[in-house]
């Protein structure tokens, strides 16, 4: 018996060891997709991919990844970097600077830099639709990164050097804080649900991976993409999937202590006839 509790002790505490999301940026440099490891930057090409991608946005309900060429919006192949077209911005919005996906909603939105305005856009024509202007002192939106955990938009005025928040029905802008002097030119954003951490591309002279506080806009360094990656603008998490649920181990192991006390009470009583065989299998685990 103490030999068949082992066992079945020791299948209740296996679980599925938990799956990282991936982290992707563009480089407009070199026209290359990468993974970018959010522990230390590191970056690897992933494929050549359609130049001056300078925004990315991942949609996990579907695992399509976005990018933008100006005035076009793609989808991109995860793994060989490969761009197709969606369609046109449209002809008043040719100057999208960044884009960020809302997973609760399935809206896709972009800042765009000339008339300076928060965009809707239609995932399956490329048609964007203005939600309203930037306040007219913030005029250098060039990243955007939405935290499906409190349905927030963020992005970065790179002029102004600060994190904002961006409100989604009006485009209305607040500042959240600065940056920091040392990270002057962050125009990649994106933001990792699984860790509430909100990331940036830090493009100057240092070509790194920053983590931003999300409540103060502090950024801190995380490390240099490396690799002949020199200009990464544009910076997209795709989480890890949700876990399946699983019994705890406690539920299964009492599951397992009931079923062997039935099956005992069960044999005393002569409610049931167990094979002999079955029987000698349990008396010599005892």
């Amino acid at each position: 018996m103490v030999r068949f509790l082992l066992v079945l002790l020791a299948l209740c505490v296996c679980a599925t060891p938990a799956q990282a999301g991936i982290l992707y940026g563009s480089d407009v440099e070199i026209d290359q997709l990468a993974t970018v490891d959010p522990l230390t930057g590191s970056a690897t090409s992933v494929g050549p991919s359609l130049g001056g991608l300078s925004g990315l946005a991942f949609d996990p309900n579907t695992n399509t990844l976005y990018g933008e060429n100006n005035d076009i919006l793609v989808t991109i192949n995860t793994s060989t970097g490969a761009a197709t077209t969606v369609g046109s911005f449209g002809g008043m919005f040719n100057f999208m600077r960044a884009l960020a996906f809302d997973s609760n909603t399935n809206t896709l939105y972009g800042a765009e830099g000339v008339l300076d305005v928060l965009v809707t856009i239609d995932t399956s024509t490329g048609a964007a639709t203005e939600v309203g202007p930037f306040d007219a002192s913030f005029i250098g939106i060039n990243s955007l990164a939405f935290d499906p955990n409190t349905s927030t938009l963020y992005g970065v005025d790179t002029p102004r050097d600060e994190l904002v928040t961006i409100d989604t029905s009006t485009g209305a802008v607040t500042t959240v804080g600065s940056l920091g002097g040392a990270f002057e030119t962050v125009i990649g954003l994106t933001f990792d649900p699984n860790t509430n951490t909100l990331y940036g591309a830090n493009a100057g002279d240092a070509d790194e991976l920053v983590a931003i506080n999300p409540l103060t806009g502090e950024a801190t360094s995380v490390g240099p993409f490396g690799g002949g990656f020199t200009n990464v603008q544009a910076l997209a998490f795709a989480p890890a999937p949700a876990p399946i649920p699983e019994p705890s181990s406690g539920v299964l192991l009492v599951i397992g202590v009931i079923s062997l006390g039935m099956l005992r009470y069960g044999r005393r009583r002569g409610l049931f006839e167990i094979p002999r065989e079955t029987t000698q299998r349990f008396e010599s685990a005892k």
